[in-house]
């Protein structure tokens, strides 16, 4: 919770899930050439988590661990890149 000038904003109100609800995420897993996604090979994954974090955690413990942050726009879509790799993954929501 924030709070402006004596006014508290629920930052949950901000999303359009409810609290505590797991969205399904696609996370797609390709290597790079000069900074950009390649696609010469592709892994992909359909995880049910409650957002974009949850889904790098999950990534961090069944692919590799070391993945840091690109660019995101808000819940629905992230970049990631794989430190020491040219790896990068690509986070978005769908809907079920």
């Amino acid at each position: 919770m924030l709070t402006f000038q004596n006014e508290c904003f629920n930052l949950s109100l901000l999303t359009n899930k409810p609290k505590g609800e797991k969205m399904a995420y696609e996370i797609e897993v390709t290597d790079t050439f000069a900074g950009e996604a390649n696609y010469s090979w592709v892994r992909k994954f359909k995880v049910q988590k409650d957002s974009v974090r949850g889904c790098i955690l999950w990534l961090s413990k069944n692919y590799k661990n070391g993945w840091r942050i690109d660019y995101k726009t808000g819940e629905e879509f992230a970049r990631y890149n794989l430190n020491g790799y040219t790896i990068c993954c690509f986070i978005q929501w769908v809907e079920e």
